[in-house]
Order: structure tokens, then C-alpha cells, then sequence
């Protein structure tokens, strides 16, 4: 953007590391981000600028790897909320260069690899395409399990809070058949509903 030469790749490669950990960032207006009911995209295209609260976000991973001349490969692990073109964009004003993204690949959301995706072609020639879906609880596999019976599983089935004896922090939480009931938070020795998943 400033016009200026690309610094070397030790630079780029510390400006993106600085990069890590919690800041604050203002959502481009290019984003679906709503000011006043209205998408900043929206005020965007009818040529408006309004001011946009930068919110906060996290930068747990990043690895700048030179790709071409002047460009260069970034792997991300971020929060919610975090918008790449503009961390791309802060790196760039940071070296005094300016910095824009050229393409986005999502590898992972939610704790889902982009490996273990299926094409929509194999939906698609799947029969019975119900059993591609995983269950469930699968969302929550980077809790631990808990298993409740008896007058837990009674309060958990009505929403009631439980004893628990199993640590702090959010579980998946099983009846004694295996059936998953719900994501639950334990603190205090009592669990209490975040989340049920239960039929009823």
C-alpha cells in the first residue's frame, strides 16, 4: 500500500509472530459486522463509512513461510471473530509496506479438519446420506466424558443441577446405556446444564 520494498524475510517473519496472543481488531468494511441493524458490507457498497468498536480476538498460532517473491504463506490458529485480511493487512502497515491476502483456505473449524470433510458428489451417492453425519457429542470430544445413573441421571433428564465429582469444567455427559444428555459445567462439585440433548 505505502509503495515501499518488501523488508526481508526475517522481518516479515517477526511481524508476523509479534502478532500472537490476545489485541484488539476493527472488522473490515467489507465484513457482515452490523452497525445499526445494517451489514458494514452494506455501507460499504453505497460507498458510507461508519465507525466499527474494534473487538477483541485471539492469535493462538502463526507461521509466515516466503512463498513468492514478495508474498508469502501464513498459517493461522484464531479465535472466533478474527478477520485474516486484516491481520494481513497489520502485518503489512507494521513493515511499513503495506499487506493484503490473496486467498483463504479454511483447514479446520470447530475442531473439524478439512481431511475428514465429505464432497457433496459423495452425498450425493450416498443412499441413506443420514449415516455421513457424525452424532452429536462428536462437537464436544475435547471434553471429558462423564457418566451418570440413578438420582443424577433423574436430575440431569430435569434440567436439575447433580453432584460431581469429576473436576472443574465443561463435560459430556452420558446416561448408562452410552446415550449422550448433555454438555454440562462442573464447578464446585455440582454439574449444571449448559446444554441438553436429550429427546424428551
Amino acid at each position: 500500500e505505502t509503495g515501499a520494498p518488501v523488508p526481508p524475510a526475517e522481518a516479515v517473519l517477526a511481524a508476523a509472530l509479534a502478532m500472537r496472543g490476545r489485541q484488539m481488531q476493527t472488522p473490515p468494511m467489507t465484513s457482515a459486522v452490523k452497525v445499526a441493524g445494517k451489514k458494514l458490507v452494506d455501507y460499504a457498497r453505497a460507498g458510507k463509512t461508519v465507525e466499527v468498536a474494534p473487538r477483541e480476538i485471539e492469535i493462538y498460532e502463526i507461521e509466515a513461510k516466503p512463498a513468492a517473491d514478495g508474498e508469502y504463506a501464513l498459517h493461522l490458529a484464531v479465535s472466533k471473530g478474527t478477520y485474516v485480511r486484516t491481520l494481513c493487512h497489520d502485518i503489512g502497515a507494521a513493515l511499513g509496506c503495506g499487506g493484503v491476502m490473496a486467498s483463504l483456505r479454511r483447514t479446520e473449524a470447530c475442531g473439524f479438519p478439512v481431511r475428514e470433510s465429505i464432497t457433496l458428489d459423495a452425498v450425493m451417492a450416498e443412499p441413506e446420506p443420514e449415516t455421513l453425519l457424525r452424532p452429536v457429542d462428536a462437537l464436544f470430544a475435547a471434553y471429558p466424558a462423564v457418566t451418570v445413573e440413578g438420582k443424577n441421571l433423574f436430575r440431569a433428564r430435569n434440567g436439575n443441577s447433580f453432584a460431581c465429582g469429576a473436576g472443574e469444567g465443561l463435560r459430556r455427559v452420558y446416561g448408562p446405556e452410552g446415550e449422550f444428555l448433555l454438555l454440562g459445567d462442573c464447578r464446585g462439585g455440582e454439574m449444571r446444564t449448559v446444554k441438553s440433548f436429550f429427546e424428551v
